[in-house]
């Protein structure tokens, strides 16, 4: 009798034990499986938070495209026709700034398709005009606006032949940097650019960053020693060097459209 009370007493004690063990055994699979999930859980919402940030820097990178490479075509053709390129860099970069804010602000408007359309007819038209005015600068050493440039074509074409063709040769490296940013554009520009337009808020504030970079820069301008060749004394090579081609082909555009009245007072 003794013995077997002692022998139920040890045999319950043992499954007391064993169920203690296994409560133990399930209660750990329990807990791994909530650090498990846990982790999966952290690595899911870092894995958005990454997805999330690179869309939003994407968007970034692409509304501030035109600036950067506005700015990039002025400082590269001031390099390719020998230029000094840093006592008056100022007022090229702020309107390269200006005038790229501007065209974020219009090509931002409309869809992904016709954005990108745009902007690699935007980007390629640019770096055509800086290529042609390059070639110019280096082989008559000095400026021409568009028009004077297609009504002497025939001219230059017959009395520089050898001149423009060497240009054009020599200028290979130039027109690939020129067409660096658009062949970029083309090959990754895809995921750059956002799916749905930039509402009208977004538009207008990129619009007014550009009217600010306009305003800043014909005040310093006009507090600077280049105010009359900005206006008064006007000319479209001197007005290149001092405050860039994409300044110089808008001013020409507007005295030949409207006059120049600072010249004619």
């Amino acid at each position: 009798l003794i013995w077997r009370k002692v022998d139920e007493n040890v045999t319950h004690i043992c499954d007391r034990i064993n169920l203690q063990e296994i409560g133990k055994e399930m209660y750990d699979n329990k807990k791994k499986k909530r650090v498990i999930r846990a982790r999966k859980k952290r690595k899911r919402k870092f894995k958005r938070e990454v997805e999330s940030f690179v869309a939003e820097l994407r968007k970034i990178i692409h509304y501030h495209m035109f600036p950067i490479v506005m700015v990039y075509f002025e400082v590269l053709l001031r390099i390719c026709t020998g230029t000094e390129v840093f006592p008056y860099l100022i007022y090229p970069v702020l309107f390269a700034v200006s005038t790229g804010f501007f065209v974020t602000s219009i090509t931002s408007l409309f869809e992904k398709r016709i954005n990108r359309i745009s902007s690699i007819i935007i980007l390629f038209t640019t770096a055509f005009l800086f290529i042609i005015e390059c070639f110019i600068k280096n082989t008559f050493q000095w400026y021409l606006p568009l028009v004077g440039i297609f009504s002497s074509a025939d001219n230059a074409i017959g009395n520089y032949g050898t001149e423009v063709w060497n240009a054009i040769l020599h200028g290979i490296p130039a027109i690939l940097l020129f067409h660096f940013p658009g062949i970029l554009y083309v090959v990754f520009g895809e995921e750059y650019v956002p799916e749905k337009p930039l509402k009208l808020k977004g538009c207008l504030k990129y619009l007014t960053y550009s009217v600010v970079c306009m305003i800043v820069s014909i005040g310093i301008v006009n507090g600077g020693s280049v105010a009359e060749q900005y206006a008064s004394q006007y000319k479209f090579d001197t007005a290149t060097e001092y405050f860039g081609l994409l300044t110089s082909t808008r001013l020409e555009l507007k005295y030949s459209l409207f006059g120049n009245k600072f010249a004619d007072s």
